[in-house]
């Protein structure tokens, strides 16, 4: 038994893998058994995005600064003096 009620080993395993297979076994379940499913594959799903955004947030830039192409020799414009 998991905690989602007596859902079979295939249909609880289905139901983890993508959010799209929790709602292909909700829509077969109880309506309780359903609305529990739901929320928790929902809730899984944002908390996914907010993690993968987060981790982009942080990596981007970061990727950026270690990118950076060296900064090209200064010259001095024509007529510049010496200090």
């Amino acid at each position: 038994m998991n905690s989602f009620g007596p859902l079979p080993a295939d249909q609880a395993s289905t139901a983890q893998d993508t959010l799209a297979g929790a709602i292909s076994v909700a829509e077969q379940q109880p309506i309780a058994v359903k609305s529990q499913l739901l929320d928790t594959a929902r809730e899984a799903f944002t908390q996914g995005i907010h993690l993968s955004a987060a981790i982009s947030a942080v990596a981007a830039p970061a990727m950026a600064i270690w990118r950076r192409p060296p900064a090209a020799p200064h010259r001095r414009q024509r007529g510049q003096i010496r200090a």
